[in-house]
């Protein structure tokens, strides 16, 4: 859906959107006017939704939606999640629980840093055995 694009994608952006696609026919991309491909290829500025029910769906989520702002929410109403509005009108008090909820997970996660050992000497292989 390029409804709310305010310019033509780019080639780049379109073989993304085409990969998404790609990868379930059955979801919806709504383009924002905001859309672009950063300096490190990711594209931004983007709304996917699948229909209710929908099983082993492929989230197309990039490093960089962990530092700002992701909303991804699941469920069947078409209102506003209570909790998203209550979260977005007190945005001192999400800072505190955030900051409080990074620290648990650091102190949680120490000596358990991820190594390298899950990944597949050779990727193409892997890849097309997919």
């Amino acid at each position: 859906n390029l409804d709310y694009s305010h310019f033509p994608l780019s080639a780049d952006e379109s073989d993304t959107i085409d990969t998404i696609i790609s990868a379930d026919a059955s979801c919806d991309i709504t383009v924002a006017p905001t859309h672009h491909i950063d300096a490190d290829g990711v594209l931004h500025g983007f709304r996917v939704a699948y229909p209710q029910h929908t099983s082993d769906v492929l989230l197309p989520i990039s490093r960089e939606m962990f530092f700002g702002h992701t909303i991804v929410e699941a469920g069947t109403s078409t209102t506003v999640n209570e909790d998203v509005m209550r979260l977005a009108a007190n945005p001192e008090e999400c800072r505190r629980l955030m900051r409080e909820l990074l620290a648990e997970i650091d102190a949680a996660s120490s000596g358990h840093e991820p190594g390298l050992h899950c990944v597949p000497q050779n990727v193409q292989s892997w890849d097309a055995s997919r």
